[in-house]
This record gives C-alpha cells, structure tokens and sequence, in this order.
C-alpha cells in the first residue's frame, strides 16, 4: 500500500475489487480519502469516496478532479477526466488502498469532503448510498 506513505486526507488511491456502484461489477477504480487526520489516528478503517471516469445520469452528484490530460501540472495522478461521487463513499481496510496516485488540496478537496458529509447528514444512510 502506498509505498510506506502516511494516508492522509485528500490522498487517490486506487482500490482493487471495489464493491459494485451504479450498476456495475466490483472494479478497481480510483478513491478520494475523507477521513479526518484525527480519525485516521484512531480508526482502523479509512473512508473513502469513489470515483469514475465514466458518463453519470445528470442528478448524480459529481465533483470533477484535477486530471494531467487537462491540467498538466495537477498532482491528483489520474491521466483523464474523472469525477469524485459524493454518495459513493465507504470505509475500507487500509489494505484495500492498493496504490497510491496523488492528491487533492485545497477548494476541489473542501467540496468533495464536504459534499460527502452533506450526502451522510441528508439522506441518513450506511455507506455507499
């Protein structure tokens, strides 16, 4: 996992065998990590938002990611458009962080986090939507 890094908040990893989103099959895919550094210091589980690189339907929340195809200089690691969702979000294993991509700061990071914990306190449900 992640070369001995420390997993931070707004770190991309990319998660093997992600449980099925949308419809799909479990897949490898890129995650945003939400967790606070005060919950990655006491939890053993890290919670994530997935991401797709894939077309959504219009009332999905998304937050587009910085990518180098548009942005060269963006640190996030990912080579195309992808965009965070915000109701996708999961704890994991850190095992399951498999390799470490990038990163997020800043406004883009403030909207994912805060978009993820809007969804938890809006619709009250478990993990993954």
């Amino acid at each position: 996992m992640g070369e001995g890094r420390p997993i931070r908040q707004g770190n991309i990893y990319w998660a093997d065998a992600f449980p099925p989103l949308h419809g799909e099959l479990a897949k490898r895919r890129p995650v945003v990590v939400v967790s606070t550094a005060d919950m990655l210091r006491r939890e053993e589980l890290v919670v994530v938002v997935a991401c797709t690189s894939s077309a959504l339907p219009s009332d999905t929340e998304a937050i587009e990611l910085p990518d180098t195809s548009r942005t060269p200089q963006a640190r996030s690691g990912l080579n195309r458009r992808t965009w965070a969702v915000p109701s996708w979000w999961l704890p994991v294993r850190r095992e399951r962080l498999s390799e470490y991509a990038g990163f997020i700061r800043g406004d883009v990071l403030r909207r994912v986090v805060g978009a993820e914990f809007q969804h938890i306190a809006r619709q009250g449900q478990g993990p993954g939507g």
